[in-house]
This record gives C-alpha cells, sequence and structure tokens, in this order.
C-alpha cells in the first residue's frame, strides 16, 4: 500500500470491460484505486459530491447516455482540478481532436497493450494537470 494512491473514477458500461480494467490496474498499479460507476449521469453525479476526492477520470468516449466528452465538459466547466483520460475502440483523427479540443489530458486506444499503457498515462496526465493548475 503506497501512502499517496491515485483515486480514479472509471466511467466505463461494459462490466467485463471495467472488470478487466480494474484488474489490470490493481495488478499492474495497485497505487491505482478505482470506482466504476457506468453512466454519464452516474459519473456527473460523483464529481458533484461534497465529499468528491479523485485525482483523475477515465472515461469510455461511448457511454448509454452520452459520450465522455461531456464529462470533460463538466469537469473543466466546473474548473474541477482533476486529469480526464478517454478510452475508446475509435482510433481515428478526428476522435483525437474531440477530445483535446474538449480538454482531455489523453486519449488512449483500446488496442494492443493498452492495459499496460494505461497506468503511465493517468499518473502523466494528472502530473501534468497538477502543473497545470486549473486551467
Amino acid at each position: 500500500m503506497t501512502a499517496n494512491p491515485l483515486r480514479v473514477l472509471f466511467v466505463e458500461d461494459f462490466a467485463p470491460g471495467a472488470a478487466l480494467v480494474r484488474d489490470a490496474l490493481g495488478r499492474r498499479a495497485p497505487e491505482i484505486r478505482v470506482e466504476i460507476v457506468s453512466t454519464v449521469a452516474q459519473a456527473i453525479e460523483r464529481l458533484n459530491r461534497a465529499d468528491a476526492d479523485y485525482d483523475a477520470v477515465l472515461t469510455d468516449l461511448n457511454l448509454p447516455d452520452g459520450l465522455g466528452l461531456e464529462i470533460v465538459s463538466h469537469v473543466r466547466g466546473r474548473r474541477l482540478a482533476l486529469a480526464v483520460v478517454i478510452v475508446t475502440g475509435s482510433v481515428d483523427d478526428d476522435t483525437w481532436q474531440a477530445a483535446e479540443d474538449a480538454g482531455a489530458d489523453g486519449c488512449v486506444a483500446k488496442r494492443g497493450d493498452y492495459l499496460a499503457r494505461l497506468p503511465g498515462e493517468l499518473h502523466r496526465a494528472v502530473q501534468a494537470r497538477r502543473e497545470r493548475g486549473q486551467s
């Protein structure tokens, strides 16, 4: 157990996929603590709580009640000091550009060794966001 865990709200509606990521992070990066919700509405509800204490949001792009980009907009609109990383099966330039334009700190394609890259991407995004401040 590390002294400074990384607290991540993970938004994923596909339960087996959520379990896969949670388990992979548990093995590869035990300092990352993951709370899973499955909709945009649940994520926004969690982020609006007075006791919300996350370092990052990891969100799928396509969710049953909207897009992960809506979560990015919510975080940036409320000026929350959180990194936001999008995970998606879409790897086209338009998806990457939309994520960047919305204010995401990273975008990871669900391809190849993405589970191995995910801990580093989360740590990098959180560090970069902390260095930039809340902007």
